[in-house]
C-alpha cells in the first residue's frame, strides 16, 4: 500500500483489477489516518528536527490542497518562489494564494510553499524526498517501508 503526498492510495500485488480498485477506495477513506500512523512510526522521520517535521506536514498538506484544487494537475514540485511570488500556480490559485486578502486558509498555504521553498533553497534538498510512504501487509503481519 503506497499512499502519495497527495493523499492518493495505490496498492500493488492484486490481480484482480476490480478488486484493487475496491480496497484501494476503502482505504483513500482513510489515507490521513494512515500518514499520520507513517509520521508517528517511520525512523526516518523522527530523526527530523522539529521545524522539517513541520515542512514535511506542510507539504503533504499543500500536496493535497493543489491535486483538488488543480485536479492533479499541479503539484508542489511545479512551483517556484521569486520575491515572495508563487509561480507555476493556475491562475485561479494564483490570484488566491498570492494575494490571499483576509483569508487565512490561503494566506497559510501561501505561507508553507514559500517556507517549503526557502529550506529547499537552503539546505539544497527537497523536504519531500524524507516521504516514502509504504505498508507492507505480509504473512498476516503489517509493517511500514
Amino acid at each position: 500500500i503506497k499512499i502519495g503526498a497527495d493523499g492518493q492510495v495505490s496498492v500493488d500485488g492484486i490481480q484482480d483489477h476490480a478488486m484493487k480498485q475496491k480496497i484501494e477506495n476503502v482505504l483513500s477513506k482513510y489515507s490521513d489516518e494512515l500518514m499520520d500512523i507513517y509520521f508517528s512510526m517511520d525512523s526516518e522521520i523522527q530523526a527530523l528536527s522539529d521545524k522539517e517535521k513541520y515542512l514535511l506536514q506542510a507539504a503533504v498538506d499543500v500536496e493535497k490542497f493543489l491535486y483538488k484544487a488543480t485536479g492533479g494537475s499541479v503539484s508542489l514540485g511545479d512551483l517556484s518562489v521569486e520575491n515572495a511570488t508563487i509561480h507555476g500556480l493556475p491562475k485561479t490559485l494564483d490570484d488566491l494564494l498570492n494575494n490571499p486578502g483576509g483569508n487565512q486558509t490561503y494566506q497559510d498555504y501561501a505561507s508553507d510553499i514559500r517556507e517549503i521553498s526557502a529550506y529547499k533553497q537552503t539546505q539544497h534538498k527537497d523536504i519531500m524526498s524524507e516521504l516514502n510512504v509504504q505498508f507492507v501487509i505480509a504473512d498476516g503481519t503489517i509493517q511500514i517501508n
